[in-house]
């Protein structure tokens, strides 16, 4: 078998000299896990924010509870954001890489 016939040989030439540009979503792909590593500590903050809110009475439990919760809500859309992100930089490479390899291994025209 010829050298240059290795799978992991072809991906990284497709990468890097292919017609198609998916350099923006390897830099996707490759950041994405930041946003589970940043979410952790923000919702330690959050949590810890959110306890401070038991002191409270009244008119200011209300309008802080409302608050946090909105934090939470805002750090859920981020997360889930950062997921989809994920999956569809992640799911387009792959598709992509396939076809390529299934043109060059097979030499489908």
């Amino acid at each position: 078998m010829n050298k240059n016939n290795t799978g992991s040989g072809i991906l990284f030439y497709y990468l890097a000299v292919s017609e198609q540009d998916v350099s923006f979503l390897a830099s996707i792909l490759l950041s994405t896990p930041n946003i589970k590593i940043a979410a952790t500590p923000l919702q330690a903050y959050l949590f810890a924010q959110l306890m401070q809110v038991i002191t409270k009475t009244g008119k200011a439990l209300e309008a802080a509870a409302n608050h946090w919760a909105l934090m939470f809500f805002i750090l859920a859309i981020g997360i889930g954001v950062g997921y989809f992100l994920l999956g569809m930089s992640s799911n387009t490479i792959s598709t992509v890489s396939i076809a390529f390899l299934e043109n060059r291994l097979f030499h489908i025209s």
